[in-house]
């Protein structure tokens, strides 16, 4: 049997080798179990965050349009304006760019309506169906009768902004 320089036999430094190979894959494998998993959660939470901030912003434009037609400033919002036609009232006065999507790349849904039955909107919803894009409500507005908070890692839950607030949002706990 041919033998190494050190004395051992071939067949023992293969079977050293595929030992080793084995322990490198075992570990290997340990460390895919715990680092994926922990990856597609951040991945859900980052889409969570950026919807969370896309709705913050385009609310915050829409409370500063609705003032303003509300003075005289800038025609009104017809009801029944569709989450297409938003960007027309918004862009580039109130938000440079309005965002279409969220963090899934589902379409925003928006709702606008008018408290007194008027011609023009002064209530406005925006929201996000979530990771499965369904959402629970039909209406928009509806969420505003029961405002609800979430634990953040729920990522198919609605999230929903009216009227200057979130009526459906993730909390998180607060600070030490």
């Amino acid at each position: 049997m041919p033998t190494k320089s050190s004395g051992l036999p071939t067949a023992a430094w293969l079977a050293i080798a595929a030992g080793c190979g084995v322990v490198a894959l075992s570990v290997g494998g340990i460390v895919a179990a715990i680092v994926i998993p922990n990856f597609l959660n951040a991945l859900q939470r980052a889409r969570q965050h950026r919807t969370v901030a896309d709705l913050r912003h385009v609310g915050a434009a829409l409370e500063r349009y609705g003032a303003d037609a509300a003075a005289g400033a800038v025609a009104p919002m017809a009801p029944g304006t569709t989450a297409a036609e938003l960007a027309g009232h918004l862009a580039p006065a109130y938000l440079a760019q309005v965002p279409a999507a969220d963090g899934w790349k589902r379409p925003y849904r928006f709702a606008c309506a008018s408290r007194a039955g008027g011609g023009s909107c002064d209530t406005f919803c925006v929201g996000s169906g979530g990771r499965d894009g369904v959402f629970e409500l039909d209406d928009l507005h509806a969420y505003a009768q029961a405002p609800q908070g979430f634990a953040p890692g729920l990522y198919d839950q609605d999230l929903v902004w009216c009227d200057g607030a979130f009526v459906r949002w993730p909390e998180y706990p607060a600070a030490p």
